[in-house]
């Protein structure tokens, strides 16, 4: 296997599930939170309009009395991971633990070091099946996978997911289940899901070919990817 790029991947906050990990952020704000002055800023929390040039420097609009965080932050990072030949083996991510704080019962294997993480069923390595065309004709492009997100209870902040192929050319898409599923998602999964403080966050992943791929996972402090392998149903 040749490796034609490698990006070092920034493992900044939370490590694995159940280990310690820095609740906090700067100037008392809880975790994920971004500290302005005397404020701390989150997504969907009251602000005042007379304070708008600060949340501005901050990555932020108050729009009708609530604070609207602008993703663009997060996206302006460029993705990272691996360029792979196409048939060399895919470098999956390890198994690191089991999820803890996240809203779901022990059992569900954590994969990477958080603080969110993909929950994916019973599988025990990240060769995850994909459903094509049998699953319906809005599939026949982009096969899908259930794959809800776990993310650290603590965590207040904005958590953005993109994906791309390591032995390809294509990307991930998705379908976010929050508030719902719908016929329009399914037709057209789109390229990120956007995700506002802590629990388990439903979604569906989606593929156009099989391969190699990498989830690339950003918030505030951290910077994530996890490589899986894109296997046949």
């Amino acid at each position: 296997m040749r490796l034609v790029v490698l990006v070092a991947v920034v493992l900044l906050g939370v490590t694995a599930a159940g280990s310690s990990a820095v609740a906090r952020g700067a100037k008392g704000c809880a975790w994920g939170a971004v500290a302005a002055d005397n404020a701390c800023l989150v997504d969907g929390h009251a602000c005042k309009a007379q304070r708008a040039a600060l949340y501005r420097r901050h990555g932020f609009a108050c729009r009708a009395g609530f604070l609207a965080y602008d993703w663009s932050q997060l996206r302006r990072r460029p993705l990272v991971g691996q360029q792979l030949e196409p048939g060399s083996a895919c470098p999956v991510a390890p198994r690191t633990g089991e999820l803890t704080r996240v809203g779901l019962n022990p059992g569900f294997i954590a994969w990477g070091p958080g603080p969110a993480w993909p929950v994916l069923g019973g599988l025990t390595s990240l060769d995850v099946p994909f459903e094509f065309a049998s699953a319906g004709p809005e599939y026949t492009e982009w096969g899908a996978r259930k794959a809800m997100w776990g993310i650290d209870a603590r965590y207040v902040g904005p958590t953005l997911v993109r994906g791309h192929q390591l032995d390809g050319p294509n990307e991930v898409r998705f379908e976010n289940g929050s508030p719902g599923f719908t016929e329009e998602k399914r037709l057209h999964p789109v390229t990120e899901l956007r995700f506002v403080g802590g629990y388990v966050r439903p979604a569906v992943t989606r593929v156009r070919a099989l391969g190699c791929y990498a989830y690339q996972i950003d918030g505030i402090g951290f910077s994530r990817t996890i490589v899986f392998h894109a296997v046949a149903k």
